[in-house]
């Protein structure tokens, strides 16, 4: 059974079952990818999609969105922006709140996905890691609000000492592409990701 993609309100949300897809709210507009495809296309014009719509007799349907990149299409990372859903080893569905479980051990998103550019520049947080990484500046700037406490935490406890860590993170961050610092530090399940 094919596994795919789905992009609707700006989030993209998969690997899901065709199963799955049935209880996610698509309409024919919503753009959908699985491998083997070569770029997302309108559930509607999927073939083996067509069993969630009932079209009324003698009306069609046109689409006129313009797809985000496939999944793995690199070339295009960063020229628009997507937001992940990511909620520890769950993330929400796009409607009605489903939730989706990545198999147990699985990283998300998962190894060789499309990492869509995250809006948080490594640069930025490696700076904020050297310069003011005793106060978790770097996991303030991440959205990682438990990591920058945990931070400032064990920043007093080993009286500076964890400063040292800090700065050797900041080194890690900035020698690292864009998109391993987005997999690794922004769209990572982990609360606490420190190299």
């Amino acid at each position: 059974m094919a596994t795919w993609y789905v992009y609707q309100n700006n989030v993209q949300t998969g690997p899901v079952s065709e199963d799955q897809l049935s209880g996610m709210g698509l309409t024919p507009a919503t753009l959908v990818w699985r491998e083997g495809m070569e770029q997302w296309q309108p559930a509607g014009q999927v073939p083996e999609l067509s069993f969630l719509f009932e079209a009324p007799a003698g009306e069609g349907s046109s689409f006129t969105t313009t797809p985000p990149p496939s999944p793995g299409a690199e070339a295009y990372a960063g020229t628009r922006q997507y937001q992940y859903a990511p909620g520890g080893a769950q993330y929400q569905g796009a409607q009605g709140g489903q939730q989706y479980q990545n198999a147990p051990g699985a990283s998300y998103p998962p190894a060789g996905a499309y990492i869509p550019a995250s809006g948080k520049d490594k640069t930025t947080a490696g700076i904020l890691a050297i310069l003011l990484g005793f106060f978790g500046a770097q996991y303030f700037y991440l959205g990682k609000i438990g990591a920058a406490i945990l931070t400032i935490v064990l920043s007093f406890v080993t009286c500076g000492i964890w400063n040292l860590l800090t700065f050797a993170q900041g080194i890690v961050m900035l020698t690292m592409s864009q998109e391993q610092f987005d997999r690794k530090y922004v769209y990572t399940n982990s609360t606490f990701p420190l190299f």
